[in-house]
């Protein structure tokens, strides 16, 4: 079995005198939004890791964030193809398996404006299954991550988020979604977060620890 471990690392230096770990906030934001909402109360929100990605170009557009389950249809570990079989990576942080990773691609993540911020995570919340087992949900069709157009999608999102901004926007929870990549620069001195290569299922198991 091969270990990896891996720690929060510093991703952007800025000049204010703040600092702040994206992950940990992020995470935070991801508890209130999942106690908010009965559309999830199906997800234990420890299973979920935000972590920071890196956009592929400084285009504005592209994509801003990205859920990636880490089992296999059924909620398994291992899966057989012609008579081969391929381990998922088991992700540990702090302690605790997760069953998901969200990629927040930055800066692009960081420029959309705060509700479309918001929208983004309800987004790649609604994609886990509602047995939670680590798998997402699949609709019926050709779109099947969608089960539509992925801006009817949205739409059929938005007055939730909006009902959850309207609740929770005078709170600091929301401060770090407040500004663009610039003024995040501003205001922080450091940035960190976690950072993690996009886990892919292989012919020996695999463990990754991470520590925030």
């Amino acid at each position: 079995m091969s270990i990896i471990e891996l720690y929060a690392e510093e991703v952007l230096e800025g000049t204010g005198t703040g600092r702040m770990n994206f992950t940990l906030q992020m995470s935070r934001l991801i508890r209130s939004i999942v106690s908010f909402s009965p559309m999830f109360r199906h997800i234990d929100p420890q299973k979920v890791l935000p972590v920071i990605g890196k956009a592929r170009s400084k285009r504005r557009e592209g994509m801003v964030a990205k859920i990636v389950p880490l089992r296999f249809p059924r909620g398994t570990l291992t899966y057989s193809l012609r008579g081969r079989v391929y381990h998922h990576p088991r992700v540990f942080c702090d302690g605790e398996e997760k069953l998901f990773i969200i990629y927040y691609y930055q800066p692009r993540y960081q420029n959309l404006p705060l509700q479309e911020k918001v929208l983004t995570i309800f987004h790649e919340l609604y994609h886990i299954h509602p047995r939670t087992r680590g798998e997402l949900r699949l609709f019926q069709g050709r779109r099947s991550l969608h089960g539509m157009t992925c801006k009817r999608f949205d739409e059929a999102l938005m007055p939730s988020v909006q009902r959850f901004i309207e609740k929770y926007d005078g709170r600091r929870m929301l401060d770090f979604l407040r500004n663009d990549y610039t003024g995040m620069r501003r205001r922080y001195g450091s940035l960190s977060a976690v950072k993690i290569k996009l886990p892919s299922p292989g012919p020996h198991p695999m463990r990754v620890y991470i520590w925030t």
